[in-house]
């Protein structure tokens, strides 16, 4: 199985949140995990909003940053998805940058992992397997 998983779902597993033991075991099951490029900067930006708020230690919001990233196997480049990403924003009226993770999962048969309940629902709707509709 592969799994594609958005930043929201990642950061929680990094973080160890109490809720993030379902989606840490798909991740673990998963023969591939697979994000696009954005996860990265989406990350970066969460955990040092949890530095500034004085939550993490920057120590700590740079293990949190290293663990979120490195349950990804294989970052996907933006470019050859921005289109079909920006045709699935006009038509479902969600965000863009949301879209990237259901356009790699849809595109790979992937399931998504996201802690997203917005982005897991658009996701249903359009046909895209997520963690918890095995």
């Amino acid at each position: 199985m592969i799994a594609v998983v958005d930043t929201s779902a990642a950061v929680r597993v990094a973080m160890q949140a109490e809720e993030s033991a379902q989606w840490a075991r798909t991740i673990a099951s998963a023969d591939l995990v697979r994000a696009p490029q954005l996860l990265i900067a989406e990350a970066a930006n969460a955990f040092w909003k949890y530095f500034r708020a004085g939550i993490l230690s920057r120590a700590s919001a740079e293990r949190g940053l290293r663990s979120a990233v490195g349950l990804v196997q294989e970052f996907a480049p933006l470019e050859p998805l921005y289109a079909e990403v920006f045709e699935l924003a006009v038509l479902t009226q969600g965000p863009a940058y949301d879209l990237f993770y259901v356009v790699l999962a849809r595109r790979n048969g992937a399931v998504l992992v996201t802690a997203d309940e917005a982005l897991r629902e658009r996701a249903r709707r359009l046909g895209i397997r997520t963690d918890d509709a095995d």
